[in-house]
């Protein structure tokens, strides 16, 4: 039946029903379109997050791979300062203090920097999946992170043997007490501040609502690792003679 209530003839019927097909097929084919759309945009989406990813580290990862190399850098050579002084006493030269303490920069900082360059090139996994462009910026990218870890560790590490280089540039390297301890005292002084700056900065990228407190507790987690190395060094020295 037809709307004005006529009898439909089976052409009529036939047009309509085609029609209906067309109809449909039409909508389907708009939404395949509509579907291909949206994957090429997501597809679009995600090449241009894993060319972001792999183009440059976050600022935050930066900042935060400086502040530990640094931390470390300042701990691990201040405890070589301590372990020198307490087997040496009042016998060592200050200059032997200042190179232990600068072979220790640069082999521990190279040796930081290369395990952080690793790290971030095992952090992709099988390198397959990516282009060769990719690739090469994630390569770009851990070789950034690995001067950046050995430039910091060497850069802060190098601040407590700062105390030692006045004598050093004067001539004056020779074994004495009052020198050897009144330099290691200013070099305390030097490692307290650089891990209390070091300490309050980490605490305001970590987002800590006091970051004094983060100071104060790196000071403290570094003045226990310098009375370990001064006191194992000593007991160990002390029964070897």
């Amino acid at each position: 039946m037809k709307k004005d209530g006529t009898p439909a003839t089976p052409t009529s019927s036939l047009l309509e029903y085609e029609q209906q097909l067309r109809h449909r097929e039409h909508l389907l084919n708009e939404r395949e379109a509509m579907l291909a759309t949206r994957e090429r945009a997501l597809l679009d989406q995600n090449n241009d997050a894993d060319d972001n990813t792999y183009a440059s580290p976050p600022i935050n990862r930066l900042v935060k791979t400086l502040v530990f190399g640094a931390l470390d850098g300042v701990t691990t050579t201040f405890a070589i300062v301590c372990s020198a002084i307490a087997v040496g006493q009042e016998h060592i030269a200050v200059t032997n203090i200042f190179v232990l303490g600068v072979a220790n920069l640069v082999a521990d900082g190279f040796s930081m920097g290369m395990g952080d360059f690793l790290s971030t090139i095992a952090e992709a996994g099988d390198a397959s999946g990516m282009s060769p462009e990719q690739a090469y910026r994630h390569q770009l990218e851990a070789g950034k992170m690995g001067v950046i870890m050995f430039l910091s560790f060497v850069l802060f590490g190098g601040i407590p043997l700062l105390a030692f280089i006045p004598f050093i540039t004067r001539g004056v390297g020779q074994p004495h007490e009052d020198k050897v301890h009144g330099t290691f005292q200013k070099a305390c002084f030097l490692c307290a501040m650089s891990l209390f700056f070091l300490g309050l900065l980490k605490g305001k990228l970590n987002g800590s609502k006091n970051p004094l407190k983060t100071g104060v507790v790196m000071v403290f987690s570094g003045g226990i690792a310098s009375v370990l190395s001064y006191t194992v060094s000593a007991t160990v020295h002390s029964a070897l003679k």
